[in-house]
């Protein structure tokens, strides 16, 4: 797999946004039911603004200039609007606890692809060793907890369409944009980063480089997913956590890099891997085991 592009790729027609907006601040960490989350129009896999509705960011292919590195606002903004637009995205996620201890340390991630069809699979690993994974299209989605079997979900909570979403990949971001009130550019700033990916053989190497970057930072309301406990087994729930700290680093080419940020009890780093490679997301029929 090749990691970020080094240039930018063409410009897809229509650009998506995540249909779960970031709900107002409240003091301390808030768990959203249906009725607290608020939804753009049109929320769910695969909807978008108008198609015919003209851009004023600088996504690739556009006209509009690219933003100042020290126009903060500018840049997450087009930062946010190249992920929408890419035809795929591949984010690496790592959850580390802060009581340092590694049994603790989670991982996950989004990938996303527009070939054959729009698809997108989250992976989310949660305290003690448990995880869920979704799979999405146009047409339904599918959850599986751990090891059970993929089953329909039909009757979809917050946290199913903000993780199903086909712009799930840009939602901190856009979080970054409508809640933070202190946005600040650094300065230039070279950052490392590191994952884990699969060759083609089916063996796994640790990808590590350093790229050129502009770094922002600041502090806002992160919506995250965790984990629940509800008698009758695992849920997912989203959650609020106001006064998050965050550092995001923007490549050259404009797209996003890197992104960390506290919230509750983990420190969350996000790795953008991919932008328009070869992600392919494999979708599952109901009843199908997870396979890792």
């Amino acid at each position: 797999m090749t990691s970020r592009p080094l240039t930018a790729p063409a410009a897809r027609s229509t650009a998506r946004r995540p249909a779960v907006a970031a709900a107002a601040a409240v003091a301390g960490a808030l768990v959203l039911v249906t009725g607290g989350c608020q939804f753009l129009p049109g929320s769910g896999p695969g909807t978008g603004p108008d198609p015919g509705a003209a851009s004023e960011s600088p996504v690739p292919g556009g006209t509009a200039e690219e933003p100042d590195p020290a126009d903060a606002t500018g840049s997450v903004a087009a930062a946010a609007e190249r992920v929408e637009a890419a035809d795929s995205y591949d984010i690496r996620v790592v959850l580390t606890h802060e009581s340092g201890d590694p049994f603790r340390s989670l991982g996950g991630g989004y990938a996303y692809t527009s070939t054959p069809e729009e698809t997108v699979r989250t992976n989310l690993g949660g305290d003690g060793a448990v995880s869920a994974v979704y799979h999405a299209n146009a047409r339904r989605t599918l959850l599986a907890y751990g090891d059970d079997l993929h089953a329909v979900v039909d009757q979809p909570t917050p946290a199913d369409r903000y993780n199903t979403d086909f712009a799930v990949g840009s939602a901190l971001l856009r979080q970054i944009l409508d809640s933070s009130a202190d946005l600040t550019h650094d300065g230039e700033e070279a950052v490392e980063v590191q994952y884990t990916d699969r060759s083609a053989e089916g063996s796994y190497e640790t990808v590590q480089e350093t790229v050129p970057a502009q770094r922002y930072s600041g502090t806002f309301t992160a919506s995250v997913t965790d984990f629940t406990d509800r008698g009758a087994g695992l849920a997912l729930e989203l959650s609020e956590y106001p006064d998050s700290p965050f550092t995001l680093w923007i490549g050259e080419d404009g797209y996003p890099v890197k992104l960390e940020h506290t919230s509750g009890e983990y420190a969350r780093t996000h790795t953008f891997a991919e932008f328009d490679g070869p992600v392919e997301v494999d979708f599952p029929a109901p009843g199908d085991p997870v396979t890792g």
